[in-house]
């Protein structure tokens, strides 16, 4: 609502641009939704797979680990691309209507709570996945979109507070 309510020309169209890109975000991320529940599917499949012989145990194994790195793909996804809308908020929270500031606020505090979400998404997944390095470096993608978000996030509480 904040950017909705912007009445400072010297940012008007800053502020309608980031509404224009969130507003394509919104879209993008009901297709990611979608995605997610296909690869959950797919990883649920691979658990179906006969395990007879031995090669049927190795197809399965293989395909369970692929399912893994499909599935925490989608909420990897999700994180980045939720942390990259942060400078839309704070644009919002710095040149917004200050009357509806604290809407910035509240978009940060859910923002981070998806970042935070998707993470424990990837988490999940990253259990099932035996390449060490490659686990070790999706580890640490999620610890700095945390981190960084926490960050961004406390930035925006700063900026909004001091408008109350």
């Amino acid at each position: 609502m904040v950017k909705r309510l912007t009445y400072d020309e010297d940012t008007k169209d800053s502020i309608l641009k980031a509404l224009e890109i969130t507003n394509l975000n919104e879209v993008e991320f009901l297709n990611l939704m979608e995605k997610d529940a296909e690869e959950f599917l797919e990883l649920m499949a691979a658990f179906k797979l006969t395990k007879n012989t031995e090669e049927e145990k190795n197809v399965r194994k293989e395909k369970i680990e692929e399912g893994y790195i499909k599935a925490l793909q989608v909420p990897l996804t999700v994180a980045e691309k939720s942390y990259e809308i942060y400078k839309y908020i704070e644009l919002a929270a710095n040149y917004g209507n200050k009357n509806a500031v604290s809407d910035a606020g509240v978009a940060a505090l859910l923002l981070q709570t998806a970042i935070e979400s998707a993470v424990l998404n990837v988490k999940i997944n990253l259990s099932g996945i035996n390449d060490e390095t490659y686990k070790e470096q999706i580890q640490q993608k999620c610890n700095d979109l945390v981190k960084s978000g926490l960050s961004k996030k406390d930035i925006i509480m700063n900026i909004v507070n001091s408008k109350l």
